[in-house]
């Protein structure tokens, strides 16, 4: 095994570990800390795959801005005693349908892939510009969808957050 491989599957481990430590977290402020370790560590992920574009955007949006964002309005607006997560829910079996259901989905989607071993002869990330050019070009609708999904997790975020009225 290659150095590279050791650190690959190193900082693997601990992006899992640190997911399940949020999953499992009755506390907002630890979970939020432990999102900003998880992030950082894809990010290292990225910037050890060679995608430095993507390790910096990493670092700068959601770490530098989206967390530290949300643990300012989480530590302002609770206080140390209110600042736990509510227990239980009324639709587990339903998450836990949806929740293997994708699950099995994303096992049978990669199974299904030809993966390639060889890396591309030409690198075409060579500049924010082309990687633009590209995203509103070739890649547009998946740019579009992107969107989408982040527009949803946004409505989500703001049901949750909602109060009973």
């Amino acid at each position: 095994m290659s150095v590279a491989q050791v650190l690959f599957y190193g900082l693997a481990a601990l992006v899992l570990l640190g997911a399940l430590a949020i999953l499992f977290s009755k506390n907002i402020i630890r979970a939020a800390f432990l999102l900003i370790g998880v992030l950082v560590g894809i990010a290292a992920i990225y910037a050890l795959s060679g995608a430095m574009f993507l390790a910096v955007a990493q670092l700068m949006v959601y770490v530098g801005g989206i967390l530290v964002l949300l643990i300012f309005g989480v530590m302002l607006t609770h206080s140390s005693k209110e600042a736990t997560l509510r227990g239980g829910s009324h639709n587990i079996w339903l998450g836990g349908f949806l929740g293997i259901s994708l699950f099995l989905g994303m096992v049978y989607t990669l199974l299904k892939q030809p993966f390639e071993t060889k890396l591309p002869t030409e690198n075409i990330w060579q500049s924010t510009a082309q990687m633009a050019w590209l995203l509103a070009s070739d890649y547009l609708l998946v740019f579009e969808l992107l969107g989408v999904l982040l527009l949803l997790a946004l409505v989500g975020a703001a049901f949750v957050v909602r109060k009973n009225i």
